[in-house]
Parts: C-alpha cells; structure tokens; sequence
C-alpha cells in the first residue's frame, strides 16, 4: 500500500470523520497552505487575511475543504477590537506592524512594502475567534502574519498549545517590520517550549 492510498484509509476512517484535522492558516492571501491539499476534503480549515485585495478567492475556491472558515479580521495576541493595519503596494507584504523603510532601502524588494494606505480594521485575538466557532483544538497551526508569527502563536491557552502537533511560522531574518518578531526569537521560544509540537 503506497503512502497517498493509506493516508486515505486513515482520513476516511469513522475516528477522523468523528474529529476531522483543524486546520489554522493565519497569512493566507494568495492561496491555503498548498500543503493541505491531501487533507483538505476531511479537514475544517480557518483562513485569516485581514488584506482582502488577495483573499476574496478563498470563500469559493477552496470549497474542497469539509468545512472553510474565511476570517476578515486581523488576528492579533491583544484583545483590541480594532487595529492599524498598513496596505502595502505588495498584498502579501500588508501588516499589523509598519515597514521598516530604513533598513528595507538598500534592497531591492523594497518598494513591495511601500505602504500606500493604513486602514482601522477589526481585530481579535485566535482564541477568542476559537471560541465563537466552538473549536477546542488545533492540529496544524500555520502562520505567516508578516512580524507577528511567535507572538500570535505564544498567545494560545496553554492546553490549546499542547494539542498542536504541527506549528509553522515564516519569521523575519532580514529587517523588514518595525518590532518584529524575529526567527532567533522562535528558536529561543522553543528551547523552553513544553507543548511538544514538531517545529
């Protein structure tokens, strides 16, 4: 029996059908974690994008999943109820947190986060949009949030965090938001980390 054939017998069986994956993808312009494309028709999936320039799509094309979530908000670590957020001329690069115009200058990528509006927008923490939807749980937690990756993630409950069995960031290496959280800053977070995630 080859891989694709028995990762099928385990999706269509009646405990996974019980409790499908929950599935978080927080960054999700463009397209869902292309990853999932296997799992999809046996998952609950939530996809958050506050820039909705690139997200639209997502309400109708992803419909493969067993159940789609499309959150407008921006999901943030506080309890704010309303956020700046900076448009960028890229959709991918928008964020909670401004460019760093200074230290992006020298490369050449740079203009794709020049900022062209910032807008209010509604904002809530993932636990609290957790809790509307009755979801208890999350299996594969991804997140590419533009600065905010560890933050959003440390935020969880803790008995949230210990039933994540993959975590996925995009963390900034070079300087490109002001505050951001950086990939040394996931490294040290998961030195002492307890939850037992694979990283």
């Amino acid at each position: 029996m080859n891989f694709t054939k028995l990762a099928q017998k385990i999706l269509t069986s009646k405990e996974v059908s019980a409790e499908p994956p929950i599935l978080v993808d927080i960054g999700a312009s463009g397209q869902i974690h292309p990853k999932w494309s296997l799992i999809a028709p046996y998952s609950i999936c939530i996809a958050a994008d506050a820039d909705r320039r690139e997200m639209e799509y997502s309400e109708k094309a992803d419909s493969q999943y067993k159940k789609l979530y499309v959150i407008h908000r921006v999901v943030t670590e506080t309890t704010s109820s309303e956020i700046d957020f900076y448009l960028t001329k890229s959709p991918y690069c928008s964020s909670s947190l401004p460019p760093d115009n200074d230290k992006l200058a020298s490369w050449s990528f740079a203009e794709l986060f020049q900022v062209e509006k910032i807008v209010k927008l509604p904002a809530a923490p993932l636990s609290s949009i957790l809790h509307e939807m009755k979801i208890e749980r999350i299996d594969w937690f991804k997140t590419d949030s533009q600065g905010t990756d560890l933050r959003l993630f440390a935020s969880l409950p803790g008995e949230l965090l210990a039933k994540i069995l993959v975590a996925e960031f995009e963390p900034g290496i070079l300087d490109a938001y002001q505050g951001e959280d950086k990939l040394w800053q996931v490294l040290a977070y998961w030195k002492n980390d307890i939850s037992g995630c694979q990283i």
